[in-house]
């Protein structure tokens, strides 16, 4: 039994956001912790100025339309498909000069271009994600609208895509993915900041978003759009984008598209808060139930009992387990190794990640996967215990103050885990099913584990036990513990990880 606990008082470029790293590996259980924390209700997002300032702002997911196209399966790999794209300059604000029209080219299609950590274009992202199967080229033109900066309809969109079809033409069969003789995304990218930029340069500005458009006699069907820069005039990169886009593969947002919280899985999944990911450069993979939906990759059911040795990382691998519910078949847990590498590099954390999925294809493509905080379709096993939102609220109630102002290194570091209250509450684990998963261990970024299937039942402490001896999580012997993780060996035998 070990827990292993990193603390950084400073963060580099060079190690880029590993500083949220901590596995709780005990003889029971091991799961990966999500955490992340801001100082506000939304997330910050924080830069240096050259001046040795300290600018932070405040971010806000964007927008997706309420009904998303069906997922699709049938990706031929020996296809490319096209994609109309419009650098849209407003008549009071252009792009700035080193964001030219190359810039976008390299950006969207270039193999291996990426100014940040991550691991190149638009295309690569696809192409990885979807394991070949998925490749994409894209158009790029620039157009002026003739409206200003500050707007919140899509007029000035819809301008752009008419004055557009001077150069493109949009019944062309490279653009019609699904053969209904229509565009099916023309993507926009528009000058300067998003709305959803919670800071007062971006006010007022057009929030990044993906939603259906008519426009008569132009054979389009829809259109997403994502902003040029940060408040800090540093590119967003490619993870709006790539969140945007995926709507239109059907992919739905996993934050809560209502009520008062405003994550759920945060930066560990793209259609949460990972579209911010490196700053926007490095958006980590599809999880496995996305790829399940695109027919991309598959997990393997777990049945009957066995042991897995030298799970491989998910990162260009795709592997991955599920446990299914015996009771509903829509229901199940999927197991992945996440590890820092790839296009996972600036995930907040390492290990084993099971995520619960409760399935429904009406809540998926009506976008609100997440939308009953009692109901949470889409979540992360906490092994504290709590929530993303609830672990939130502590930190910046307890921990945030501490740690200064910028908002982005207060975020990549991290105080110990697991968390625990004052009053000193033991980690728990819901039920998976049954089943049970223990002698977790992690060698050289590969995972081993045992699975036991419901039948084979797991040991408890019985009410009556009585606890005869402790031990510190070296396993040496120690009188009657205070604060912290320890061992306890009761009566009946049975040892336990207690947390106080």
């Amino acid at each position: 039994m070990m827990i292993e606990r990193l603390f950084f008082s400073d963060l580099s470029k060079e190690i880029r956001g590993k500083a949220l790293m901590c596995v709780l590996w005990c003889s029971l259980f091991a799961f990966l912790f999500p955490l992340s924390a801001y100082a506000s209700s939304v997330r910050l997002k924080s830069y240096r100025m050259s001046d040795g300032t300290v600018h932070t702002f405040k971010t806000r997911s964007a927008g997706a339309r309420r009904v998303l196209p069906r997922t699709r399966k049938d990706w031929d790999s020996e296809r490319i498909y096209k994609a109309p794209v419009i650098l849209m300059s407003y008549s009071d604000r252009d792009f700035l000069p080193e964001h030219d029209l190359q810039f976008y080219k390299d950006m969207l299609g270039k193999k291996g271009f990426n100014p940040g950590c991550g691991q190149g274009c638009v295309a690569d992202y696809f192409r990885d994600q979807s394991l070949g199967k998925f490749n994409l080229e894209f158009d790029v033109v620039s157009v002026k609208t003739t409206y200003g900066c500050k707007i919140t309809t899509n007029s000035a969109i819809r301008e752009a895509i008419i004055k557009a079809a001077e150069y493109f033409d949009y019944s062309d069969s490279d653009y019609d993915w699904d053969g209904n003789g229509e565009a099916d995304v023309v993507i926009v990218i528009f000058a300067g900041y998003g709305g959803n930029q919670i800071d007062d340069l971006s006010v007022g500005c057009y929030w990044p978003e993906t939603d259906y458009i008519y426009i008569n006699d132009l054979p389009v069907e829809a259109y997403s759009c994502s902003n040029e820069i940060w408040v800090n005039d540093a590119s967003i990169g490619i993870g709006t984008l790539c969140h945007e886009l995926s709507h239109i593969l059907g992919l739905p947002d996993l934050y809560p598209k209502m009520g008062d919280d405003f994550s759920v899985v945060d930066e560990w999944d793209l259609m949460d808060g990972g579209c911010f990911s490196g700053d926007g450069w490095c958006p980590p993979n599809f999880s496995i139930q996305e790829r399940e939906l695109l027919g991309w990759a598959t997990a393997e059911t777990l049945e009957a009992s066995q042991y897995i040795a030298d799970m491989p990382v998910y990162d260009g691998s795709a592997k991955a387990y599920k446990i299914v519910n015996p009771s509903n078949p829509n229901e199940c847990y999927y197991i992945e190794n996440r590890q820092w590498e790839g296009w996972d590099y600036m995930l907040p954390g390492h290990g084993m990640l099971i995520t619960h999925v409760n399935y429904s294809s009406s809540a998926w493509r009506s976008n609100i996967v997440n939308g009953d905080t009692s109901n949470r379709r889409y979540d992360y096993l906490h092994a504290d215990g709590i929530t993303f939102n609830e672990y939130y609220e502590y930190y910046n109630d307890v921990v945030a103050s501490s740690y200064g102002e910028d908002g982005r290194n207060l975020r990549l570091r991290t105080t110990a885990y697991p968390y625990t209250n004052d009053e000193g509450v033991e980690s728990t684990i819901p039920s998976l099913f049954g089943t049970t998963i223990t002698d977790l261990t992690e060698n050289d970024r590969l995972l081993s584990f045992r699975f036991r299937d419901a039948a084979d039942g797991i040991s408890t402490v019985s009410s009556d036990a009585e606890p005869v001896a402790y031990f510190d999580i070296q396993g040496r012997r120690i009188s009657e513990p205070g604060k912290g993780m320890f061992i306890v060996k009761y009566s009946n035998g049975i040892t336990k990880k207690i947390i106080r």
